[in-house]
């Protein structure tokens, strides 16, 4: 069947109404949070407002493939080549601690070098690096910067809604979901919610067991897509320690990622799912192509 894949131009994205003002509030509290953290959490040092604990760094070499049709080879898979790569896996919590007290999110943030030209980081122009950063889930937990920066404010203090029983999972679903009762009824965050609930219920598995997306979609040159980095299923098939017992001891995904690594290389693969439609049916139709990143 025929495809049409579907160019990007600058209507495809929603003007959000109050965008600049609310990133603006999202770096305060962010902000706000990393320079109390040296004092609030614990550790005598400032986390991060998310993915505070990382599990491990790699050197990697990233591989893009020669051949790929013309919809793949945009931006940096037009060239094919071989790049320099590091992999840090990460938590998704803001906080730092035993791997038990912390949630199933975790993230791959993969940075690749020699990438050539100019950044859109006004303090990194001339960088030459590219980076993605996707995490375990497939869809994002929020649709607009409103949202997240309630959602923010929550995730900030989850632990304390949570060490608070059934109760306190009660009120925090209920200010998830109402964002804190500022939202009309009909604007409830019922699919921002239920996404959390996706990314909550993740199996706890070996880091280099589960498949990292970049849930939203994101310009991809003259095109649109969506990117995940999935475990290579041969390399896969290796793994020994696959599922996680995090009562078991205080740190277990550190250890297994270490403990993997040093008996053999691990190989992700790249995946690139361009967003289009079917020229008959109209219906959503994608394909993957593939880069390996060797680990």
């Amino acid at each position: 069947m025929p495809v049409c894949f579907i160019p990007y131009a600058p209507d495809v994205e929603i003007d959000e109404p109050g965008f600049d003002e609310n990133v603006q509030k999202v770096i305060a509290k962010t902000e706000e949070y990393i320079t109390g953290s040296v004092t609030t959490g614990g550790t005598g040092q400032a986390v991060r407002d998310a993915h505070a604990k990382g599990y491990g760094l790699v050197r990697g070499e990233m591989e893009i493939l020669d051949g790929l049709p013309e919809e793949y080879a945009q931006g940096i898979y037009a060239a094919p080549g071989k790049h320099d790569a590091l992999v840090w896996f990460s938590n998704g919590s803001p906080h730092a601690g035993a791997d038990a007290r912390l949630g199933h999110a975790r993230g791959l943030a993969l940075k690749i070098f020699d990438i050539g030209g100019p950044t859109l980081l006004e303090d990194e122009p001339g960088s030459r690096a590219f980076d993605y950063n996707p995490i375990n889930a497939p869809v994002f937990f929020c649709n607009t910067v409103q949202h997240y920066l309630f959602i923010l404010g929550l995730f900030l203090r989850a632990g304390e809604y949570f060490a608070d029983g059934k109760r306190g999972r009660h009120r925090f679903y209920r200010e998830y979901v109402t964002g804190k009762g500022t939202f009309s009824e009909d604007d409830w965050a019922w699919e921002e919610f239920l996404t959390f609930l996706i990314v909550a219920q993740r199996p706890l598995v070996n880091v280099l067991l589960s498949a990292y997306t970049t849930m939203g979609a994101v310009r991809h040159g003259d095109y649109i897509a969506k990117v995940r980095i999935a475990p290579d299923p041969g390399r896969a098939a290796t793994v020994v320690e696959r599922r996680m017992d995090v009562t078991s001891a205080e740190e277990v995904f550190r250890p297994a990622l270490v403990s993997e690594l040093r008996e053999r290389p691990y190989t992700f693969d790249i995946q690139l799912r361009s967003c289009a439609i079917a020229s008959t049916s109209k219906n959503g139709a994608s394909r993957a192509a593939r880069t390996r990143c060797r680990c």
